[in-house]
């Protein structure tokens, strides 16, 4: 079915009168209908696919994406994590840095679903407690879980040694970059330094 030719009348509801407002209405066949033509964009390699779970944090739109065998899913809330574990996700990033309470949340739902790969980005660097921080994450992590940190310095910086690599030395480093780049907040530039390790 594809979804642009559904006339508008499909959506039409008989019986309105034991629906409590206001309410959200789902129509499964077309959800599937999205995902199925969204895979074929992809050449059916749902492997392609990481849906942010922002647009379908209900745990049964979740589920039509499992049964289509999307199980990568990526999230910016500890509840959206929460919600995407306890519906089938298989892998899942954490794609908002977390900190304090949302952190050790986040540590907590990891651990209630092991079989779960959850991967986390941390923006913070160089100061210790958030080198600790970031550490006390990535040991919740299970082997293959990422963790993506980055963040900005004093600019032209060229440190031999970096806090992050020597914060993450025993690690296996997928990715490191250091270099001079305009920051979000202003116009002057600072150093940005952003470092990826897997767990092994």
């Amino acid at each position: 079915m594809a979804l642009m030719t559904v006339p508008l009348d499909a959506y039409a509801i008989e019986d309105t009168s034991a629906i409590a407002t206001p309410a959200l209405l789902i129509y499964p066949e077309f959800v599937d209908a999205n995902i199925q033509t969204t895979l074929r964009i992809l050449g059916n390699d749902e492997k392609r696919w990481r849906p942010h779970i922002k647009t379908s944090k209900l745990g049964a739109v979740l589920r039509r994406l499992v049964a289509h065998d999307v199980t990568q899913f990526k999230c910016s809330t500890t509840l959206e994590l929460q919600t995407a574990c306890e519906n089938g996700a298989t892998d899942v990033l954490l794609a908002f840095p977390v900190v304090g309470a949302n952190a050790r949340r986040t540590v907590e739902i990891a651990n209630r679903f092991p079989s779960v790969r959850v991967s986390v980005l941390v923006e913070s660097l160089v100061a210790e407690d958030n080198l600790s921080e970031a550490s006390s994450i990535f040991e919740s992590l299970k082997p293959g879980g990422l963790l993506v940190i980055e963040g900005f310095g004093d600019p032209g910086r060229r440190d031999l040694k970096s806090p992050l690599l020597e914060g993450f030395q025993d690690l296996r480093i997928v990715s490191y970059e250091s270099r001079d780049e305009i920051a979000d907040w202003g116009l002057h530039k600072m150093r940005l330094e952003r470092l990826a390790a897997e767990k092994h």
